[in-house]
């Protein structure tokens, strides 16, 4: 089965492009936590909006190499309190979708960023999967890996990549993970 692949700007054009998609009405947004998630849902939800679409936001929650789940942070367990952040954003981003009266649905994964989107993409079947890419070029690219790239290539669903503003420009790792980071380096 050959599966369309899309990397695309986005222009007008692009809404008839997804009107010829398979007629499944979710969307997968798998949502960055270093900064380019508003930048996307603000593109993505007019999208969502005229394709009728509801949007499926995913957050994979990973803790820093040798933190452990229950590692006592100075708010509580590693593990919860990422958690919890994980929804507070999503929760945030949901009010963009809202504002075009876009229906969300929430969930949080453990584990490798892309096998999480695959395996979530595999489970709900989305029309599209929709996702930020931060344009790494160079020494960046190869030491940090592209989970734009690994998705786009191993997807069997249709992608959309959206182009965010340069990763240093972008607002970072919350407080709390740049903590559950420094912990995990002792």
């Amino acid at each position: 089965q050959r599966v369309r692949r899309l990397s695309l700007v986005l222009r007008p054009p692009f809404i008839e492009v997804c009107m010829s998609l398979p007629p499944n009405q979710s969307l997968l947004f798998p949502v960055d936590p270093t900064g380019c998630a508003f930048e996307v849902a603000v593109k993505l939800a007019p999208i969502a909006r005229d394709l009728g679409a509801s949007v499926v936001m995913l957050n994979v929650v990973n803790l820093p190499p040798g933190l452990e789940a229950d590692a006592p942070m100075a708010q509580g367990a590693a593990m919860d309190l990422l958690d919890a952040e994980s929804r507070a954003l999503m929760a945030q981003l949901a009010e963009v979708f809202a504002d075009e009266g876009v229906r969300t649905h929430t969930q949080v994964c453990h584990g490798d960023v892309t096998e999480c989107i695959l395996n979530e993409s595999d489970r709900i079947s989305p029309r599209m999967l929709v996702l930020g890419t931060h344009g790494r070029q160079g020494l960046k690219r190869l030491l940090m890996g592209s989970v734009a790239e690994s998705v786009v290539r191993r997807s069997t669903v249709p992608v959309l990549t959206v182009r965010t503003q340069a990763p240093d420009s972008h607002p970072g790792l919350s407080p709390l993970s740049q903590q559950a980071e420094a912990e995990s380096m002792g």
